[in-house]
């Protein structure tokens, strides 16, 4: 699939019509700052603009929460800022709330609050 057919596909899936589904891809398309890349395939874009279509695809339908996996995990520290700069804004702006998991603590430290899990017991919890 294309960037913005990948994006769509929550709303494909939840039957919503072709054209609203489409034009709600290219306002998300715009906000990830891919709007020339919307016809490109996953092997023609960047790890970096991959994650961002993920990202995409997860906030096209407007979630009240984000689960995200270690997000900048494979990328560069210029694209894993990038990615996690666009999850800050979506966090602030839509009021959606970002669950993330990470062994990076300077990551880790951009978050609102941290609970430190060990051995799947919650060991430390702080505030920022």
């Amino acid at each position: 699939m294309t960037a913005i057919e990948n994006i769509q596909l929550p709303l494909e899936l939840s039957g919503e019509d072709r054209k609203s589904r489409y034009k709600k891809a290219l306002k998300v398309l715009r906000l990830m700052g891919l709007e020339s890349r919307g016809n490109h395939y996953p092997n023609e874009l960047s790890g970096g603009e991959q994650q961002r279509i993920g990202i995409g695809r997860a906030i096209i339908a407007e979630p009240k929460i984000i689960l995200a996996d270690e997000p900048t995990g494979n990328l560069d520290s210029d694209s894993g800022k990038q990615i996690i700069n666009y999850l800050i804004n979506i966090n602030k702006s839509r009021k959606t709330t970002i669950i993330l998991a990470t062994h990076d603590l300077d990551l880790a430290q951009t978050a609102d609050r941290i609970i430190h899990i060990k051995d799947g017991r919650v060991e430390k919890y702080e505030v920022n």
